[in-house]
């Protein structure tokens, strides 16, 4: 992936931020009456579109259309006048009005060639509509195996890196144990293997197993990249900023980094990677409805 092509945590959100404001004169916002509309609508299938970025843009303008079915409500996202299908032809549609319009605008802010890897946004509404409801059990269990080794229980056996550890994550895990009325995860110190309370464990499996789709896509997104089911859920929550979850989940790494330095084209990269997916992550769940 090249560093050009990858936005930082504050381009991204001040992207979408202006796409969401100040393009809705472009983005069509149909809101016909919703089953009749949505079942008569052209389609754009976009399960063949290159990764590479390497298919042209064929659609003039995007919008968003407003629909009611019988088993969903929300906001399909369209490109012409044709409603976007997933690559596993699943209607890519979205709970809320400002993600819907999110979603339009990255669509709309490709140029002459369509590129993947710009559209986050899109990337997860695909993964939430294809995916999830399929492999939901799998999902929740990853989420519970962060927790059991969650970076914010791990001590480093380094003094200053452990004080460090202690200063940011023992006032995040004292909220966590209260936010969820849980017991407090167990604190372990280098490779030290132990078992998480299972009063913790059950209770927060059963949480996510009442989740939406949409969030549990968000929250394991945030998840993966952070090494954090915590840090994750602050994110969530806005207990903590995309930037102090990312430095959090790096604190040993960032420590050595500090001593021996950066492998110049390896942690730039990898490093504005992990920022555009949490970040991408964190608007996903923002840009929800409160309920959800």
């Amino acid at each position: 992936m090249l560093t050009n092509l990858i936005r930082t945590p504050q381009q991204l959100q001040q992207s979408h931020h202006r796409r969401l404001f100040s393009t809705q004169g472009d983005i069509q916002q149909s809101q016909q009456d919703g089953s009749t509309a949505i079942r008569r609508s052209k389609q754009a299938a976009i399960g063949n579109v290159n990764p590479d970025g390497k298919t042209k843009r064929w659609f003039k303008k995007t919008g968003i259309q407003q629909y009611k079915l019988a088993d969903e409500e929300g906001y399909a996202i369209l490109l012409d006048d044709r409603i976007i299908k997933t690559p596993a032809d699943n209607r890519m549609w979205v709970p809320s009005r400002r993600l819907a319009l999110a979603l339009a605008a990255e669509w709309d802010t490709q140029e002459e060639f369509i590129v993947p890897r710009q559209m986050p946004l899109t990337t997860l509404a695909a993964t939430t509509l294809d995916i999830i409801p399929i492999k939901r059990a799998m999902v929740v269990d990853n989420l519970l195996s962060y927790l059991r080794t969650d970076v914010t229980c791990v001590r480093d056996r380094h003094p200053i890196v452990a004080g460090r550890q202690r200063d940011q994550f023992v006032p995040i895990l004292r909220w966590f144990s209260e936010e969820f009325k849980v017991p407090p995860p167990a604190v372990f110190v280098g490779t030290q293997v132990i078992q998480q309370p299972e009063e913790l464990m059950g209770a927060i499996q059963w949480m996510l197993f009442q989740l939406d789709d949409f969030t549990l896509t968000g929250l394991d997104t945030a998840a993966l990249n952070l090494k954090s089911f915590v840090l994750a859920t602050a994110l969530w929550k806005d207990r903590i900023s995309v930037q102090d979850a990312i430095t959090g989940s790096r604190l040993e790494e960032l420590w050595q980094q500090g001593n021996w330095g950066e492998v110049e084209g390896e942690h730039d990269v990898e490093k504005y990677a992990i920022h555009t997916k949490v970040a991408s992550a964190s608007l996903w769940l923002k840009l929800l409805p409160k309920s959800t």
